[in-house]
């Protein structure tokens, strides 16, 4: 036999339904907001037997102290589902900083608020829009059921909508990235560059589109693709080869972005940046050897040795551009093949550094 109280459905356990009236009221009427925030937690202990003070959490989102707001915000959280209509409202409906803990407890619920926000995402008030998009970068892959629509506001007109949206669809991940890479072909510039952000997000999944990125027909999706490979860093080792091969692009600008990707890269790209030294492409092996001397400075010996080997080289500029890398060339004999390039960094001294386009 069951000796334990009993309660039906609605009222939840014995007592339990007063104690939420008591400190439902306790949000509106108490003076002191440490009353209040006790109030909030209290009836975050509850989880989702506090339902029925759903009306007065959201109330209390507009409360002029801060930690009785992120009180409720964790109440409304802990409520979960069954404040989900009451949220929405709240985000369509409220002032700035209730929509902002609006967000907040919805993003904590997570994958069951994602349906409710989806639609919010083409509000027409840029600051619902916003928070709909910082929901459903909080639900992380849970957010993939809006993938589509996240898709769609990176053509949003404002750049927070535009720069949160990308960040969801990061998070989502792999299942994403399909999607984003075919915003790559779109004529907006800023579009294509919210793209290749979006794809370094996303990381190893976007490997392929990006490295496909580097020999992409527009100059700025090159860069950004190798921007966004550098953001990936060392993860994006399996693309050490193609970046080292866009070391011969005779664009300036991209062989920045390119030589960055590689040093971030670090050690994963060094094998490649060696087999640089005998490329077809005389700008791949300048440009390798010099990057070869910029990477992971405290392997100054090992670098040194494998720069040595280059000065044998057949290419004249190759072993020129070596001896100035080992500080075995005088500065006034410095040719104009070497001015372009960035500063080594293996015996400390400087370069010329490359004058601005």
């Amino acid at each position: 036999v069951n000796l334990q109280p009993t309660a039906t459905d609605d009222e939840g356990p014995l007592g339990v339904q007063e104690e939420v009236q008591k400190f439902a009221k306790h949000l509106s009427t108490k003076k002191k907001w440490r009353d209040r925030q006790e109030a909030a937690r209290r009836l975050g202990s509850f989880g989702n037997l506090a339902m029925a003070a759903v009306p007065e959490l959201c109330s209390a989102l507009t409360d002029p102290v801060e930690d009785v707001r992120d009180s409720a915000t964790a109440a409304l959280a802990s409520v979960g589902i069954l404040a989900l209509t009451q949220l929405r409202g709240t985000l369509l409906r409220g002032g700035r900083d209730a929509r902002y803990h609006a967000a907040c407890a919805l993003g904590k619920i997570g994958g069951p608020a994602v349906p409710h926000v989806c639609d919010l995402l083409f509000d027409e008030d840029e600051d619902v829009r916003y928070r709909a998009a910082c929901v459903l970068a909080d639900a992380g892959e849970d957010a993939a059921p809006a993938m589509l629509q996240l898709k769609k506001a990176l053509k949003d007109p404002d750049i927070d909508v535009r720069s949160k949206s990308a960040e969801a669809l990061g998070l989502i991940g792999g299942a994403a990235a399909r999607s984003v890479a075919e915003e790559l072909e779109d004529e907006d510039v800023e579009i294509r560059r919210t793209a290749c952000w979006t794809l370094g997000v996303i990381g190893a999944p976007a490997l392929p589109y990006l490295r496909k990125g580097l020999t992409h027909s527009c100059h700025d999706v090159r860069c950004y693709s190798a921007c966004a490979l550098g953001q990936i860093g060392r993860k994006a080792a399996p693309a050490a080869s193609d970046l080292r091969d866009a070391l011969g692009d005779a664009d300036e600008e991209l062989h920045q972005h390119v030589e960055e990707a590689l040093l971030r890269i670090g050690d994963a790209a060094l094998p490649h940046l060696r087999d640089g030294f005998s490329h077809d492409n005389s700008l791949v092996r300048l440009r390798s050897i010099n990057v070869f001397a910029e990477s992971n400075k405290s392997s100054r010996p090992r670098h040194r040795e494998t720069i040595e080997a280059a000065t044998m080289n057949e290419d004249a500029r190759l072993v020129h551009h070596a001896d100035w890398c080992l500080g075995d060339v005088p500065r006034a004999r410095r040719r104009h093949s070497v001015r372009g390039m960035s500063r080594p960094m293996l015996r400390g001294f400087d370069w010329p550094i490359s004058s601005a386009k």
